[in-house]
C-alpha cells in the first residue's frame, strides 16, 4: 500500500504534467483556441484538485491534522494560550488564524475549532472549550464572540520543541509570516484522533484509537520487532498484539470479529460494526424497562427517538395514497412492543434512553432485536485510511504503513532536535573556552582592551581567540571575570562537553536515538495514557422478530397498460373486471402472500414483483412501473407465480428451452436480473411450471409440426438460452409448448371450413407416436382443420 501510485504528487512542480488516469489513445482534433481552453481547464482543475487534497480535506500522517486544524493550534500557541494559561475569546483566535495563516471563511474555521474541542468527537481533545460548544444531539455551538478556549494538555504532545528546528517552516499566504509545514507530534495523532474528509476523487474516514495501544505498537516498530521482510499479514498480526481495534470517544462496543478488524487494518478500508450498550431494569410486579446507557459513535439520542417516532407514526410516501405494507407491518410491530420512549440524558447521565415495553409479557430479546434492526443502536463505521503521507502523496495506507511512516517522521524530528541542541551546546562550549582563556590572562586582557584602537583584532591576535569569542569578551561584565566565576566557567564547560558527547553519540548511533525516542514515548504513555472507552466484544446475534406472515391466498390482475390490483382469495370473476379506457386484461393469476410473483420483460429479464405493495381492487391499482424497473423499450411479456423450490421450463419461439428453479429468478433488485438470452426477432414464450408428474414436453410449431420430447433431455440451468427443443426453419416459430405425462390427454382445437369448430383428442398410442428426441422436426398433426389451440387434459380429469 505504501508504494501505491498517487493521483497528486506534491513534489511535482509542473501541474500540467499531472494527467488523468483514464486517458485513451483516441486522438481528438482541436483548433488552436480549443487547445488553449482545454489546456487551461486541465491546468485549473488539477490545481484545484491538488489544493483540495493537500491543503484542505486530508490529514497528514505526520501530525494527524488537516491544514486548518494545524493553523488554529499554531495560532493559539503563538498567542500564548497554553494549557495552564488563560483562555481567550474564540473570535480572537479565529481572527488571528484568518489574518496570519488561513485567509478563508470565519464560519468553517470556527467550526474546525469547535470540532477540536468536542469530547464526543475527539478521542483526545486538543482544545478546551469554555461555553456552549454544541452537543451530541446535533446542537450547534454558540457564536464565537461568546465562547472561549485554550489549548488542552494533549496539545503539548503536538508542539514540543517546535522552536528547535524540528520541522520546516514555510511562508504564509502573503509571505509576511512563517508557519510550520506540520507540527512535531510526539505521538501518532493520525490514529489517536482519526479524521474524516472528502477531497476530489478521494475521501478519508480514519477511526480514533487508544493512546496506550497505538504508542506500544509504534514502539514495537521502532525496536525492530516487526521487520520489513515480514508479510503484511504477519505485520498486522504482530501489531494487533498491541492494538485491539479502534477506540472511539464514546463508551459503546465494537462487535466486529478479530478477523474483520484485521482485514480493515490490512487493507486500510472496510467497516467496523458498532453497537450501543443497555441494561434491562427489573421493576415491581414483574414489570421491566430497557435503559440504553451508551450509543455508537456519531449516533445521538435524538436520532434514535426520531427513528422510533417514524416507525410508530409513519408518513404516506410521496406519490402514494396509503402506507406501504412494510410501513404498516413495522407500525404494528413497534406498537406491540413499545409503550413509550424518552430521553433522560443530562448532567448526571451522558446517555440515558428509557424504552418501556407494551407490557411485561414482551420478550426483552425481541424488543432488543427490533431496535437493533430498525434504529442506529447497531451501526457500522466505514473505514478509509487515506491520508497525506510523509512523502506528501495522498494514498490509502494499512496500519503498518501508517505507523512505520510516522516512526520515520518521529526519528527525523528527534534527529533534527538533537542536531539543533548539539549546535547550540557546541556554540556555548566555544564561548566558554574563550572566557576561560581570558580568565587566566585577565590583567593582559584588560590592558589590551584599555589601550587598543581595535580591541577585537588585538584580542584575537594576542590570545588566539576567534571573532565570536572576542565579541563575547567585549560584551560581558567585569564581575563575570572574578575568581569565583572562573570556577563556574570550568564546571559549566565540563558539563557542556559531556552533553555534547552524549548528543554526538545520539546523532552517530541509531540505536541510541531509537532508545531515546522509546523512552519519551513510554513517558508519554505514563502521563497521558488511559484505558479503552469502546469495549471489543463478540456481538450477540438476536433473533429476528419479524411477524410470522400468513400464507394467505390472493388473486392478482395485470392490465395491458401496466396496472396491478390484488384481492384476497382465489375467487375472481374476470367478466366483472373493469379497466380504464383503452386498457384491458393482460394476465390474472392466483397465488399466495408468501409465493414470489415474477414478471418477465421482452428482453428476457426476470423481475420479482413486491406483491405487498400492490393496492387492492378499491382503486385503479398500482402502476407496475412504480414497483419494478423495466428496461427502456421493453414491456412486461409474462407473469408467473410459484414456490421458490419448484421447477419451470423456459423457452423461446426459436425452439430453445431449458429448466430452472424459481429461486434462480427471484431477485431483490428493482430491475431484476438478466435471465433468458433473447436474440433479435425472438420472443420469450410463457414459462411452464412443472409438476412432479410431468415426464415429457409437448412442442407445436407454426408450420403444424408436433413433437413430444422426454423431459430429461432438457438441461437444468441457472439462466441462459438452453438447448434446441424442436427444430424449426425460417420463418417458422414454436407457437406452443407445455409439459405433460404420457397418461394425459391432449386437446386439439381448431376451425375448419365454413367456420366449423373442431376439438380432437390425442392419447394413448396416438400420443406415443409423437414421442421423439429433442432437436427433431416433429410430425404433422393428422387433421384437416386449422389448429388454433393445444392444451393438456391432465390424468385426473381424463374421465
Amino acid at each position: 500500500m505504501a508504494n501505491q501510485p498517487s493521483l497528486f504528487d506534491q513534489n511535482n512542480e509542473n501541474p500540467e504534467a499531472l494527467t488523468h488516469s483514464n486517458q485513451t489513445s483516441e486522438t481528438v482534433e482541436l483548433g488552436d483556441q480549443d487547445k488553449d481552453i482545454a489546456q487551461h481547464l486541465e491546468y485549473a482543475y488539477v490545481n484545484y484538485a491538488y489544493s483540495v487534497v493537500n491543503d484542505r480535506a486530508l490529514p497528514s500522517v505526520t501530525d494527524g491534522l488537516k491544514p486548518v486544524q494545524r493553523k488554529i493550534i499554531y495560532a493559539m500557541h503563538e498567542l500564548g494560550i497554553t494549557p495552564l494559561g488563560n483562555q481567550k475569546k474564540c473570535a480572537r483566535i479565529v481572527g488571528d488564524t484568518l489574518g496570519k495563516y488561513h485567509p478563508h471563511g470565519d464560519a468553517p474555521t470556527y467550526e474546525a475549532l469547535v470540532r477540536l474541542s468536542q469530547e464526543f468527537v475527539m478521542r483526545y481533545q486538543l482544545i478546551v472549550g469554555i461555553g456552549n460548544f454544541g452537543s451530541r444531539d446535533g446542537d450547534s455551538a454558540g457564536a464565537m464572540r461568546y465562547t472561549e478556549s485554550r489549548l488542552s494538555e494533549y496539545s503539548n504532545l503536538l508542539l514540543p520543541d517546535i522552536n528547535q528546528n524540528t520541522v520546516d517552516f514555510i511562508p504564509n499566504y502573503d509571505g509576511s509570516e512563517t508557519e510550520p509545514k506540520y507540527l512535531p507530534a510526539r505521538l501518532p495523532f493520525i490514529l489517536l484522533n482519526g479524521a474524516s474528509g472528502i477531497a476530489v476523487g478521494m475521501a478519508t474516514n480514519i477511526p480514533p484509537h487508544n493512546l496506550t495501544e497505538i504508542s506500544k505498537a509504534a514502539i514495537a516498530i521502532l525496536k525492530g520487532k516487526i521487520k520489513d521482510s515480514d508479510s503484511i499479514e504477519v505485520k498486522i498480526k504482530k501489531l494487533m498484539e498491541h492494538v485491539q481495534g479502534p477506540d472511539f470517544p464514546v463508551h459503546a462496543q465494537i462487535i466486529s470479529s478479530p478477523e474483520e478488524i484485521e482485514k480493515v487494518y490490512r487493507t486500510g478500508t472496510g467497516s467496523i460494526k458498532l453497537r450501543a450498550k443497555w441494561t434491562i431494569e427489573q421493576l415491581a410486579r414483574g414489570q421491566w424497562r430497557m435503559i440504553i446507557t451508551e450509543l455508537p459513535y456519531e449516533v445521538s439520542a435524538a436520532n434514535i427517538l426520531a427513528k422510533l417516532n417514524k416507525l410508530t407514526d409513519p408518513k404516506v410516501p410521496d406519490g402514494k395514497k396509503e402506507f406501504t405494507a412494510k410501513q404498516k407491518q413495522l407500525k404494528q410491530i413497534s406498537n406491540d412492543l413499545i409503550d413509550a420512549a424518552r430521553d433522560e440524558s443530562g448532567k448526571e447521565y451522558a446517555v440515558r434512553l428509557i424504552i418501556e415495553p407494551k407490557n411485561s409479557k414482551v420478550d426483552p430479546n425481541a424488543l432488543i432485536a427490533f431496535l437493533l434492526k430498525q434504529t442506529d443502536l447497531d451501526t457500522s463505521y466505514s473505514v478509509n485510511m487515506t491520508m497525506i503521507g510523509y512523502d506528501s502523496r495522498a494514498v490509502r495506507k494499512n496500519l503498518y504503513d501508517v505507523l512505520s511512516e510516522w516512526c520515520q517522521f518521529r526519528f527525523d524530528h528527534a534527529s533534527r532536535r538533537t542536531q539543533y541542541r548539539y549546535d547550540q551546546i557546541s556554540h556555548r562550549i566555544h564561548i566558554l573556552e574563550g572566557r576561560l582563556i581570558v580568565h587566566l590572562n585577565i590583567d593582559a586582557v584588560i590592558k589590551v582592551i584599555r589601550e587598543a584602537d581595535d580591541p577585537d583584532k588585538e584580542l584575537m591576535a594576542a590570545f588566539g581567540l576567534t571573532e565570536v569569542q572576542a565579541k563575547d569578551i567585549l560584551e560581558i561584565r567585569l564581575r563575570q571575570l572574578a575568581r569565583m566565576e572562573g570556577i563556574k566557567i570550568e564546571k559549566e564547560l565540563n558539563e557542556s562537553k559531556e552533553l555534547q558527547a552524549y548528543l554526538r553519540n545520539l546523532l552517530d548511533d541509531r540505536d541510541s536515538m531509537v532508545s531515546l525516542i522509546v523512552d519519551e514515548i513510554n513517558a508519554d504513555i505514563k502521563k497521558y495514557g488511559d484505558v479503552r472507552r469502546t469495549t471489543i466484544e463478540h456481538g450477540q446475534i438476536y433473533e429476528s422478530i419479524a411477524p410470522v406472515q400468513q400464507d394467505d391466498q390472493i388473486a392478482i390482475v395485470l392490465s395491458k397498460n401496466g396496472w396491478l390490483r390484488k384481492k384476497s382469495g382465489h375467487e375472481l370473476e374476470l367478466s366483472s373486471l373493469s379497466f380504464k379506457d383503452g386498457d384491458s386484461l393482460h394476465t390474472s393469476l392466483n397465488t399466495t402472500t408468501l409465493t414470489p410473483v415474477i414478471a418477465f420483460d421482452t428482453t428476457g429479464r426476470a423481475i420479482t414483483v413486491p406483491t405487498s405493495e400492490i393496492s387492492s381492487f378499491r382503486g385503479d391499482g398500482t402502476p407496475i412501473a412504480s414497483l419494478i424497473t423495466v428496461q427502456p423499450g421493453a414491456k412486461v411479456a409474462h407473469f408467473i407465480s410459484s414456490p421458490v423450490t419448484s421447477l419451470a421450463l423456459f423457452s423461446n419461439d426459436a425452439g430453445y428451452a431449458f429448466i430452472s428453479k424459481i429461486e434462480n429468478i427471484v431477485s431483490k433488485q428493482k430491475a431484476g436480473r438478466a435471465f433468458y438470452k433473447i436474440q433479435d426477432d425472438e420472443q420469450l414464450l410463457a414459462p411452464v411450471i412443472l409438476k412432479p408428474t410431468d415426464t415429457h414436453v409437448a412442442v407445436y410449431s407454426t408450420e403444424g409440426k408436433f413433437a413430444v420430447i422426454p423431459l430429461d433431455q432438457f438441461k437444468e440451468l441457472p439462466g441462459g438460452r438452453g438447448v434446441v427443443s424442436l427444430k424449426v426453419g425460417t420463418p417458422n416459430k414454436v407457437g406452443t409448448i407445455f409439459a405433460l405425462n404420457l397418461q394425459d390427454t391432449i386437446i386439439v382445437e381448431g376451425e375448419g371450413k365454413l367456420g366449423k369448430q373442431y376439438a380432437e383428442r390425442i392419447k394413448g398410442e396416438a400420443l406415443q407416436s409423437f414421442v421423439t428426441d429433442r432437436a427433431k422436426k416433429g410430425k404433422v398433426l393428422p387433421y384437416k382443420f386449422e389448429v388454433a389451440k393445444l392444451s393438456v387434459l391432465e390424468l385426473e380429469n381424463n374421465g
